[in-house]
């Protein structure tokens, strides 16, 4: 019997912006795990996203951001890692009680390296550009802490290998496939 898709979207540890206000700082990262796989093989995704940013109006926040990523897979004997760093803009809109919502248009540079132990062992690395957009939900609990829920995202990837004349790309649309929570505060 194979194995269902396991995503744990373990706390968005967002030390960010809820009730955003002018001349505030935002604090940001997430940390994820996913496994999935068959019988004899399983995939395990390893990720840390941090952010900052400083919020220029009540409603946008420019930042930085990153990404740190592992994949294993254990039926090709692969291993991944991808390293993103970039820019990003939030723009956040109060609903009305605790509620708002937000959404981040990110994009930057991104590199890629597989390591592949097979009969032939080898090692390629990528290099290229993303841009993404991720529509968010925050609930305010108490004096700006909240609850952040994503539902997925929009997003676009390209790489071109070093070693090998290899172009790739690809666009995702990811909304309702996948749910990220995590925790946010307000720093002044």
């Amino acid at each position: 019997m194979k194995k269902k898709m396991l995503m744990l979207a373990v706390a968005a540890m967002t030390m960010t912006a809820a009730n955003a206000q002018k001349g505030s700082f935002l604090l940001a990262g997430s940390v994820g795990y996913e496994k999935s796989g068959a019988e004899d093989s399983d995939t395990k995704t390893y990720t840390f996203n941090p952010k900052v940013g400083y919020q220029i109006t009540d409603h946008v926040t420019l930042g930085a951001e990153s990404l740190l990523s592992r994949i294993d897979e254990e039926a090709t004997d692969t291993q991944s890692n991808e390293y993103k760093i970039g820019g990003f803009v939030r723009y956040a809109q109060p609903l009305g009680g605790p509620f708002s919502i937000y959404g981040d248009l990110g994009s930057g540079y991104q590199r890629k390296q597989e390591e592949t132990h097979d009969i032939n062992d080898k090692y390629t690395t990528a290099d290229g550009f993303y841009i993404g957009f991720t529509p968010a939900l925050s609930v305010d609990f108490h004096a700006g802490l909240a609850l952040n829920v994503s539902i997925g995202g929009i997003g676009y990837n390209q790489y071109d290998y070093d070693d090998i004349d290899v172009k790739e790309s690809g666009f995702n649309i990811d909304l309702g496939k996948s749910i990220s929570v995590g925790i946010s505060k307000n720093f002044r």
